[in-house]
């Protein structure tokens, strides 16, 4: 039975470990790279909120009358949306964290 499982000395079952922990190994840098680009998404998303806020402190506290109704709904709406997002990136982040660390247990395994 060994030695179907050698060629040429080296045992198959190692070659086949190996090609799974560089995959595994592959698959765990492109997940940090996606975490990497989330976190420069959710920056660049923090600025456009600040840079909104800041808009609406200095413009918007005068307006009154239907005007002030309309913005102060759409201001609700935005609000609505960026807690949305924020959510969704704390439940991206974990997910892909938890891939991780599964991947990381597989390699760990293999050893």
């Amino acid at each position: 039975m060994e030695e179907y499982c050698k060629w040429e000395g080296i045992a198959i079952l190692d070659v086949i470990n190996a090609a799974k922990r560089a995959k595994y190994a592959t698959e765990m840098t492109a997940l940090i790279n996606h975490l990497v680009k989330l976190q420069k998404v959710i920056s660049a998303f923090d600025e456009s909120v600040g840079y909104t806020r800041y808009g609406h402190q200095s413009y918007a506290s005068d307006w009154t009358g239907e005007t002030r109704s309309a913005y102060d709904s759409l201001v609700d709406e935005l609000k609505m949306i960026e807690n949305n997002v924020y959510d969704i990136h704390k439940e991206l982040i974990s997910e892909i964290k938890k891939e991780i660390a599964n991947l990381a247990q597989k390699v760990k395994e293999l050893e």
